[in-house]
């Protein structure tokens, strides 16, 4: 195939977006816990598109019993950040939701008490897994007035068993807790009253386990003032710049490096690089050579390292992963075809050998 820049005279079909059930299992995306206007809270949900393209997500809700209650479908402009008001977007009794659609789009939970100004906290979503946690209480001494908690979400398709245990030097404590759950409910408890230690915790930590994958948020709280404060971090990727360039992919060889691994999620591209002389130097990302007529549509993509002559490097190679943003490249893209779809991305090293093909899949 010519690596001749050839443009279409068609306007590609953008698939359609589609959120469903069915997404049961390790690895979801969930929001385990929502505020109830019974329980005291009111809650916004707070929606941040890290792109520079639109996304879309849908919202599928839960009763806490695990039944389905619809979906909520979601668009955000380009680094669009989205306030919600919850009990106006999701469906009544929505106790817990797990998010679809793009990975680039963080969403999380703003809490607020209704009955005090200085109560409110913010949680965000949690991955499924199947795993044991770990929690170690905030206090060894409880109260009448603090509590702590969970909030767990079977995400399997199977009925299962969520053990709580106390351990303490490594070994079992006091009984441990079993407590049966159907596919996507809810259970909320608090450790003291699973336990009856409402005045010091009789061990090291709590230990969270099950036979299925499940989405855990640790809670905790006064009932004296409504105050809730969970905790569930969003990170925040930065990125590295990239160019264009018309020129050859052997027009670009400059200092060696290997690469060792790749991976491409949504418009990301994380490329892990071994340098030999343990200087990783300036790194661009080039295309060349425009686009190529295919199905799907092909480009060539090549990084470019730039070492600084003055610079000391330390002995030995060095191993690193950089993170790349191909924004610039779908824009074209679209600005040439008149839609988003597939691309297959084929990374060229220094040597202007190809290193593997990748395609690039608008988020559903």
């Amino acid at each position: 195939m010519s690596g001749k820049s050839i443009l279409f005279g068609v306007v590609l079909i953008i698939a359609t977006l589609a959120f469903g059930a069915g997404s049961v299992g390790e690895g979801l995306r969930v929001i385990p816990h929502l505020p109830s206007e019974s329980g005291g809270f009111v809650g916004t949900l707070v929606i941040n598109n890290q792109s520079r393209l639109e996304k879309k997500v849908g919202l599928i809700c839960y009763s806490i019993e695990g039944k389905e209650l619809g979906v909520v479908e979601l668009s955000l402009g380009e680094r669009e950040l989205k306030l919600v008001n919850v009990h106006e977007v999701l469906p009544e009794g929505t106790s817990h939701a797990v998010l679809t659609g793009s990975k680039r789009v963080n969403l999380s939970v703003l809490y607020r008490s209704s009955s005090t100004i200085d109560a409110n906290s913010c949680a965000g979503e949690v991955l499924s897994q199947q795993a044991d946690i770990k929690v170690i209480p905030s206090f060894e001494n409880q109260s009448d007035d603090y509590w702590e908690g969970a909030a767990v979400v079977n995400t399997g398709d199977k009925e299962g068993v969520i053990m709580i245990d106390v351990m303490a030097d490594g070994i079992l404590g006091p009984p441990g807790r079993a407590l049966p759950i159907k596919p996507m409910e809810k259970i909320v408890f608090t450790f003291s009253s699973l336990f009856n230690q409402k005045r010091r915790f009789q061990g090291e930590y709590y230990q969270i386990s099950s036979d299925q994958p499940f989405a855990f948020l640790g809670l905790a709280g006064t009932t004296n003032h409504k105050i809730l404060w969970p905790v569930a971090p969003n990170p925040v990727q930065q990125y590295k710049g990239n160019a264009f360039s018309q020129l050859s992919v052997r027009d670009l060889q400059v200092d060696p490096y290997s690469i060792e691994k790749l991976s491409l999620s949504e418009e990301i591209l994380t490329v892990s690089l071994q340098y030999p002389d343990g200087c990783s130097g300036a790194l661009k990302l080039f295309m060349s050579g425009g686009f190529m007529e295919s199905m799907p549509v092909q480009t060539n993509l090549t990084l470019q390292r730039v070492k600084d002559p003055d610079q000391d490097c330390p002995e030995g190679s060095v191993v690193e992963d950089r993170v790349f943003d191909l924004t610039p490249l779908i824009q074209s893209y679209r600005s040439n075809y008149g839609s988003e779809e597939e691309i297959l991305l084929n990374i060229y090293d220094y040597q202007g050998e190809r290193v593997e093909q990748l395609k690039y899949q608008p988020a559903k």
